[in-house]
């Protein structure tokens, strides 16, 4: 389904929790990365402003989808010296 697909009227979806995320920028990363997948998602912000938790939702028929196609993978340390210092990075090391 391509991103902002929506569901039609008599198919609304169950949404359930893919993840929690504690600020709206790495919400919206992984919203975006899901819908790349062909995950629909909608996210749902609770707290007040500072304190927020941002819950990522997919339908619960795409919960085994989204699960197959997003795995955490841990950064590597070159992963994460690029990330805080922003030196050159020549992608993941093979193993």
């Amino acid at each position: 389904m391509p991103p902002g697909t929506a569901f039609p009227m008599s198919r609304v979806p169950d949404w359930v929790l893919f993840e929690s995320r504690n600020d709206s920028a790495s919400a919206a990363v992984l919203r975006s990365q899901l819908e790349n997948e062909g995950v629909a998602t909608r996210v749902e912000i609770h707290g007040v402003p500072g304190l927020s938790t941002f819950n990522v939702l997919v339908p619960a028929a795409m919960l085994h989808r989204a699960r197959r196609n997003f795995q955490h993978q841990p950064c590597s340390d070159a992963e994460l010296e690029f990330l805080a210092t922003s030196l050159p990075f020549d992608g993941p090391a093979d193993e």
